[in-house]
Parts: structure tokens; C-alpha cells; sequence
């Protein structure tokens, strides 16, 4: 049975906004989905899809999926939350064996306009998924375990992000809380959006925050108006992470 979904309200947390323009608001979401297996050891694609779809977000970010993995029956599990949520698919692999998929997905409601994927460094390979959307962009990645790798990747996500000439928002599973140095350096060009003092990790009894929505400070301008982390102990091992915000259009 799933659990009802509460929002906390958030009025601190904001980025200065540069000058006028037309507002647009977002729900931006982040979810760590452990190839949809969830504590109770049963692999539900509907289960995920029906959290994502009671919370209507523009675009979430999807950590830890397989596609076409024998331990969990060959399914496109991507695909498979596409269709369940009306959403559109994109995919980056960080790990492929003989057809076997296993990397980072995002679902938009809109078509995006453009996708990159870059390779980042670690223990095993891991992805830097870039959709770029009609006014913003939106990065998924799950950082390595170790540090010396969790902090090369900041500078390339900082590269990135520089580039962008639309709002630059990342999310995912940086497999780090809010003090270490990885978010940290992070923090010198993006404004970390979510509540840290809200754990998401584990999910049966969360402790730590390692999951995070972040907006580059230079690219562009977004009010935090409700931040939470929502009341899912069963579906995967993280809770899923959700940012209402306004955003300011050029």
C-alpha cells in the first residue's frame, strides 16, 4: 500500500533572480530506483510508476536502471515507466555487457530538444545525462563511491553546466552528504535546492542525504517554493526527492 505524499513547505532556500522575464513553475524530481526492486524484494515497475505519477512532475531523474538484465526478466524497465506514466524516455548507459543495460534514465513531459551523455570516472563507469528541454535543462547522474572520483566529476559537471545559456539544473544520488567536500565544491556554482536536513537514505529508515537538485548559480534564476522528501519506505532502498520551484524566463 502506498503512502499518502506531503509536501513541506520551504521559503529560505532561493537563487537571485537576474532581472525580468516570464515566470514558469516546476516540479522537478529525483529517485534512486535500485532496478525498481524494493525493500519487500519484489521488482514493480507499476509501483514506481504510480509514485511518479501522483506526483505530476515535469521531469524526474532515474538512478540505478536496468535494461534488458536477466535479474530483472529482460525488461526495458525505462521503457516500461515511459508508458505507465505518459512520460518520454531518455537513457544513458554507464554500463553495457553483451547487450545488458544497466545506467541513468530521465521521463519529461515535454519532447526534449537535445540529449548529451558523458562518461564520468569511477570505480565502475558511470554517466552524465544532459536533456536539454524549451527552457531549461535537466541533468541526472549517481556519482562513484570513492571521493577521488566524486570530485573529478564535479568539474566536469561545473564544465558542463558552464556551457549551458538555459537554466542549468543536476539531480541524483552524489553518494555524499551535504558537508563532504564533493558537495561542497559543488556548492561554489550551484544553489542546492532540496532540504538537507531531510534524510534519503536508507529508505526503511533514512539517516543520511545523498540525493540532491541543484541550479547552477550563473545560468540562470529559480525560487524553491516546496522542497520534501517523500514518505516511501518500501519501493526502492532511497525515498524519492521532490523541488516545486519557480522558475524566471529570459
Amino acid at each position: 500500500m502506498l503512502l499518502p505524499l506531503f509536501f513541506l513547505f520551504i521559503t529560505s532556500l532561493s537563487v537571485e533572480a537576474k532581472g525580468g522575464g516570464k515566470l514558469k513553475n516546476l516540479r522537478l524530481m529525483t529517485y534512486n530506483v535500485r532496478h525498481l526492486e524494493g525493500e519487500d524484494g519484489i521488482v514493480s515497475p507499476e509501483r514506481i510508476a504510480h509514485i511518479i505519477s501522483a506526483v505530476r512532475p515535469d521531469a524526474v531523474a532515474l538512478q540505478e536502471l536496468d535494461s534488458v538484465n536477466g535479474r530483472t526478466l529482460y525488461a526495458d524497465q525505462l521503457a516500461e515507466l515511459a508508458w505507465h506514466t505518459g512520460m518520454y524516455a531518455t537513457w544513458a548507459t554507464a554500463i553495457s555487457f553483451a547487450g545488458v543495460g544497466y545506467g541513468v534514465g530521465m521521463l519529461t513531459r515535454e519532447r526534449p530538444l537535445s540529449v548529451r551523455r558523458i562518461p564520468l570516472p569511477g570505480s565502475e563507469p558511470r554517466m552524465l545525462l544532459i536533456v536539454e528541454l524549451s527552457q531549461y535543462v535537466y541533468a541526472c547522474t549517481h556519482l562513484d563511491l570513492t571521493e577521488q572520483a566524486r570530485l573529478a566529476s564535479v568539474d566536469i559537471i561545473k564544465r558542463e553546466a558552464a556551457r549551458s545559456t538555459k537554466p542549468f539544473f543536476i539531480a541524483g544520488d552524489l553518494n555524499a552528504e551535504p558537508h563532504d567536500e564533493p558537495i561542497t565544491r559543488l556548492g561554489n556554482d550551484f544553489q542546492i535546492l532540496n532540504d538537507t536536513t531531510q534524510p534519503t537514505f536508507p529508505a526503511s529508515e533514512p539517516d543520511i542525504c545523498i540525493d540532491y537538485i541543484l541550479v547552477g548559480k550563473g545560468s540562470g534564476s529559480a525560487r524553491v517554493r516546496r522542497s520534501n522528501v517523500l514518505n516511501q519506505p518500501t519501493a526502492s532502498d532511497h525515498r524519492p526527492l521532490v523541488v516545486d520551484l519557480t522558475l524566471r524566463r529570459k
